[in-house]
């Protein structure tokens, strides 16, 4: 059987008000967590003018670029399972395509 990785959701979202005028960070709403029965490796991201997206475990680390940061797009990410032959689980690597939204104030 296929260790086939499982996204939680299609997007991730954050508000990028933070203190101070040119800081990194904002606030996350909602990440993309995945799921696996073996170790999972996951590669891609996006950074642009408005936000960085690397991969963190699991999940990913999010931040807006800059205070008051906004915009939209989407990126790449190819997951990767270890697999387990002793519990006859095959690995697999998936790619998704997903949306981050960065909403300025």
């Amino acid at each position: 059987m296929l260790d086939l990785p499982v996204p939680d959701n299609n997007s991730i979202i954050i508000f990028s008000a933070t203190g101070g005028g040119s800081n990194e960070g904002g606030r996350l709403r909602q990440n993309i967590g995945f799921s696996s029965l073996t170790a999972l490796t996951l590669s891609g991201g996006i950074e642009n003018d408005f936000v960085r997206v690397t991969p963190s475990g699991g999940s990913f680390e999010v931040k807006a670029k800059f205070h008051k940061a906004q915009g939209s797009a989407t990126f790449s990410v190819t997951a990767t399972t270890a697999g387990d032959p002793v519990r006859n689980l095959e690995p697999a690597t998936v790619g998704f395509t997903f949306r981050v939204l960065v909403l300025g104030v």
